[in-house]
């Protein structure tokens, strides 16, 4: 325990392992803080601290979320590397220690951890601070692309949807797998309606599938719903890409 302890230089915990309850309330850290790889086996309290110096909490693992609301950093914090175990379930106010890490890391311009912490705080807040609708929304999010972190989920998405789509065109129109093919590029043409290519895929598939005839309602429909999808897996790739690439 180091509540109200006052360390007037240096402070370093290098590997250090608090097997027990770390508590540094309103503790003040006049020079540089380190907690470098220190591991954190049960609850470890920061509240109130005053960190004059930089501090690291390079490699550091945390068993429970860590809790660095009302703690003021006067300069650099470095989280490169933390480990922080999610909590299942999560309790009342952990969303609200995530929140603060995720802000900890945007001022580090730690994007990496700024996700992960993000992602924490959406699956904390179910029950406590999301109710009801607001968490479709929420549960989608993650099913669909892990809360903006995997590519592969929402490309997996958008591939199954293309094909499933395309099986569906080509058996309504012969009832067999005689079509497939067009049936796959008039899915294609849904998905891409923006591409120069897609427009005389879109022709000779459509006039292969179903003749000259206007399409019926119901292949109309089917057409609406897989140019939504298409368009929400779409985002969710380029809002991966962003998170991935930006500066």
């Amino acid at each position: 325990m180091f509540q109200r302890a006052a360390f007037e230089t240096r402070a370093t915990f290098i590997d250090a392992i608090f097997e027990q309850r770390a508590s540094f309330i309103t503790a003040s850290f006049e020079d540089a803080t380190v907690f470098l790889r220190a591991t954190f086996k049960d609850v470890a309290e920061f509240t109130g601290i005053t960190f004059n110096g930089i501090v690291s909490f390079s490699g550091s693992r945390f068993r429970i979320v860590p809790d660095l609301r009302a703690t003021d950093f006067k300069k650099h914090v470095t989280l490169h590397g933390i480990e922080v175990n999610f909590r299942r379930p999560a309790q009342y106010g952990d969303a609200d220690m995530y929140r603060r890490l995720k802000e900890l890391a945007v001022n580090a311009r730690d994007h990496d951890r700024e996700q992960m912490f993000f992602a924490y705080e959406l699956i904390a807040k179910r029950g406590h601070e999301t109710h009801g609708l607001k968490l479709i929304p929420n549960y989608l999010y993650e099913w669909t692309s892990d809360f903006g972190r995997s590519l592969r989920r929402p490309s997996g998405w958008l591939l199954g949807v293309w094909f499933g789509f395309g099986v569906l065109y080509g058996w309504v129109a012969s009832k067999d797998m005689s079509h497939l093919w067009d049936g796959l590029l008039f899915s294609t043409a849904q998905i891409f309606p923006f591409l120069g290519a897609s427009r005389g895929a879109l022709g000779d598939a459509r006039n292969a599938l179903y003749g000259e005839e206007p399409l019926s309602v119901g292949i109309n429909a089917l057409a609406f719903l897989e140019g939504g999808l298409g368009i929400l897996f779409l985002f969710l790739i380029g809002l991966v890409l962003r998170n991935r690439f930006r500066i």
